[in-house]
């Protein structure tokens, strides 16, 4: 696994992110132009016990050549590999989103450049830990190595099918709720519902937090006929 995944990371960077989308997940039918009806927006929102764990680090070297620069940075990731895999994470769960080399240049009395006076490199690694409790202990393990660049820890719903759901119920609840209220304020009543609109938010971490939670977040847009 080690040779593997080192030489996969050789080859280039590949840019990975795990955000939150806007989807529109889900619809039917809109009511007919010509059909009174009240159409209401419903939000669902539901906390959860993050699944994922991605740790985000930058190896980084900083040499006199181009060459030694490098050679620290693989050197480096070798190490990097050889720890992760101890804990079983797997080629698949490590990727670099960025790599980057570049001179710092040195200037004589006069301020005129004369030549290269070092070489900084750097690449950022993404690690997807799904055992919540190996964290410390991969970042201790980590730190161990002297990786000591440590970006970011952001906590992640990988299987989020039934946290959707429970947010979708949510969401259609408070969209009748809104419904209701507005039909009694205008003195009517509801009917069918004439159509409807799943606009997914999927899920995002709490940020700022440190917690391993996340909100599972979906709105619904539902038009009901007013009834005769």
């Amino acid at each position: 696994m080690q040779r593997r995944w080192f030489n996969s990371l050789a080859i280039g960077a590949t840019t990975v992110a795990m955000v939150a989308t806007f989807v529109p997940a889900m619809a039917f039918a809109a009511a007919p132009a010509n059909m009174e009806a009240i159409t209401v927006t419903g939000s669902g929102k539901v906390t959860v016990a993050a699944d994922l764990a991605q740790l985000s680090f930058n190896l980084t070297a900083h040499e006199k050549s181009a060459k030694e620069a490098y050679k620290k940075l693989t050197e480096q990731t070798k190490t990097v590999a050889t720890t992760l895999s101890q804990f079983g994470i797997t080629d698949k769960d490590v990727q670099i989103t960025w790599y980057n080399m570049y001179p710092t240049y040195k200037y004589d009395e006069m301020g005129q450049q004369s030549g290269v006076d070092y070489f900084d490199a750097s690449r950022t690694v993404n690690v997807n830990l799904r055992q919540l409790d190996k964290v410390n202990d991969v970042l201790d393990a980590l730190a161990d190595k002297e990786i000591y660049s440590l970006s970011s820890v952001n906590y992640m719903l990988e299987k989020r099918v039934d946290a959707q759901d429970q947010a979708r119920e949510a969401a259609s609840t408070d969209a009748k709720r809104r419904a209701d209220a507005i039909a009694k304020t205008l003195g009517v009543n509801l009917g069918r519902v004439v159509s409807a609109v799943e606009y997914n938010y999927d899920y995002g971490p709490i940020y700022g937090t440190g917690s391993e939670l996340v909100d599972v977040t979906m709105n619904l847009e539902v038009s009901y006929e007013i009834a005769q």
